[in-house]
């Protein structure tokens, strides 16, 4: 597993697209929260001594940035039938999926370990008086996003060759489990209210059910409690169940080809 860890660095490293998705992931960070003006993200204009808008917007960043990490994990593998030469190793499946995985959130590590200047920027701004406890908080919950983005985007990858294909599938999977879990609680919660107009009642069971599923299973919504400092351990256990159930069917995939 080290040996793939290994590879997956140099890979990256050794290649301008690597470099290149560190530079678009800081330039965007860097523009919408200390230059672009409202409706960015901007922590200078938003009045407040605070990283909650860098940990917000990168929930949607990460949604291009790891699906372009992970894209050729697996399918430059297949394509270079190098996949083949690693599974008649004496090589376990799982271990390569969680050596791709790690080599992920390795990299993704790297890439905001730079943001820190983020974090002394603010304390400064504020003289001292920031929750510190809050952005590491942060940080964790950009760790755990990356671990589940990470564990699709290497799901999406074990099933096919081409690496454009891997990247928007990728890219429909995290968004549905995002934006559109999210505009569907919004449809519901505006069909209630009209209901509730016409009416005159507040008790709508089936739709209250409806969006209480969606809520929980939302990882934009699992994700929320890091972005402000708080480590919800059903969100951490929902987020790790979500990664892990990608992984397992990632290792079947290599499994099948055996």
């Amino acid at each position: 597993m080290n040996n793939i860890i290994i590879k997956e660095l140099k890979r990256f490293f050794n290649s301008i697209e690597g470099y290149l998705i560190i530079i678009v992931f800081l330039l965007i960070n860097g523009l919408a929260l200390w230059v672009f003006p409202y409706p960015s993200p901007n922590i200078l204009d938003s009045g407040f001594a605070s990283l909650d808008n860098f940990f917000e917007l990168n929930l949607t960043v990460f949604l291009i940035i790891i699906p372009a990490i992970t894209m050729s994990m697996i399918s430059e593998e297949r394509r270079m039938n190098t996949l083949e030469l690693l599974i008649t190793k004496p090589i376990n499946p799982s271990s390569i999926i969680l050596g791709k995985l790690i080599s992920t959130i390795t990299l993704v590590v790297i890439m905001i370990l730079p943001t820190i200047f983020y974090s002394y920027s603010i304390i400064d701004l504020s003289n001292g008086k920031i929750d510190t406890n809050a952005i590491f908080c942060g940080y964790i919950g950009l760790v755990i996003l990356t671990f589940v983005y990470a564990s699709i985007g290497i799901f999406c990858s074990s099933l096919t060759k081409r690496q454009l294909i891997a990247f928007i599938l990728s890219i429909l999977i995290i968004a549905s489990m995002t934006y559109l879990i999210d505009f569907l609680v919004r449809i519901l919660s505006n069909i209630e209210n009209n209901l509730s107009e016409d009416n005159y009642t507040n008790s709508f069971p089936i739709l209250d059910f409806l969006k209480n599923f969606l809520t929980r299973i939302s990882i934009t919504e699992n994700y929320k409690p890091f972005s402000i400092g708080i480590i919800d351990f059903k969100s951490v256990f929902y987020l790790f169940s979500i990664g892990i159930m990608f992984l397992l069917i990632s290792i079947e995939n290599i499994k099948e080809r055996r």
